[in-house]
């Protein structure tokens, strides 16, 4: 049996939104049917993913995505890249649908990031799951997770340039055999590097806000798997397993799924 071919979505293909919307409508399918097939058409995917008829909102919605689009491409030309990447079709309308609500500037450029790494052939795959955490992001959250993660990364910095000192201060100290060396330079290098720990009060003071208001960015930001209550963290403790209380957590720190997101929709500084 011979699987059908999916075809992709070219969110690449030129498509000009100068005219007014109208005249998009009435004069550019043509250019966005090929660009964009399967899908009929531009208006027709979003019709389909709001239920609503052509009218303000989803003009709004459309120039939304466009200006995304446009700066995506922009990240592209300044990578050099020539031959963007085609989406899967639910991919690209999942992006379409999410993108398209995002009017703040700052989640605007976390999602040009985002897909013009999905775009990217140097890139993986877009993992969907991008797609749906970004989606649920308000700008808030995207500050705070950006917060927690630079001091995260101070911290780390902050972490192996005193580990780093206190082994060469050991290693002066007295001379070592190269087993002995080895066992010295493991001892000095932590079992879990990625496991820092951001004070409570420390985020909530790079936010510019009070404890509890940070506590609830946290709180949504747990809920998306982005964020992680820290070691340092009241809870209720059952034997050996301690079950720690996200909304008395005294110190946080950032999840995998957040360092993944981050990677997808922030440059690398």
């Amino acid at each position: 049996m011979t699987l059908p071919v999916i075809p992709k979505v070219n969110l690449a293909a030129k498509v000009d939104l100068t005219e007014p919307t109208q005249a998009v409508v009435e004069k550019g399918l043509e250019k966005v049917d090929t660009a964009l097939a399967p899908i009929e058409n531009l208006w027709g995917c979003v019709t389909e993913l709001t239920g609503m008829a052509l009218d303000g909102m989803q003009e709004w919605r459309l120039r939304n995505f466009h200006r995304i689009r446009a700066r995506s491409l922009k990240i592209l030309e300044e990578r050099g890249t020539a031959e963007p990447r085609a989406l899967r079709p639910k991919q690209a309308m999942k992006a379409l649908g999410a993108a398209s609500q995002e009017a703040d500037p700052a989640l605007q450029e976390m999602w040009a990031q985002l897909l013009a790494n999905a775009m990217d052939p140097e890139k993986d795959d877009l993992p969907s799951s991008m797609i749906d955490i970004l989606g649920d992001m308000d700008p808030a959250d995207a500050l705070a997770l950006k917060h927690l993660s630079d001091l995260v990364e101070k911290y780390r910095l902050a972490r192996d340039e005193k580990l780093d000192a206190d082994l060469a201060e050991q290693l002066q100290a007295k001379e070592h055999t190269a087993e002995s060396e080895e066992a010295l330079r493991k001892r000095f290098d932590p079992p879990h590097k990625d496991a820092i720990d951001v004070p409570l009060a420390t985020w909530a003071a790079a936010l510019g806000c009070s404890e509890q208001a940070c506590l609830v960015r946290a709180a949504a930001l747990s809920r998306l798997a982005c964020v992680a209550a820290g070691s340092q963290t009241t809870g209720t403790t059952f034997g050996s397993i301690r079950i720690p209380s996200p909304t008395e957590a005294e110190s946080w720190t950032v999840a995998p799924l957040g360092r993944e997101l981050l990677r997808w929709c922030v440059p690398a500084s």
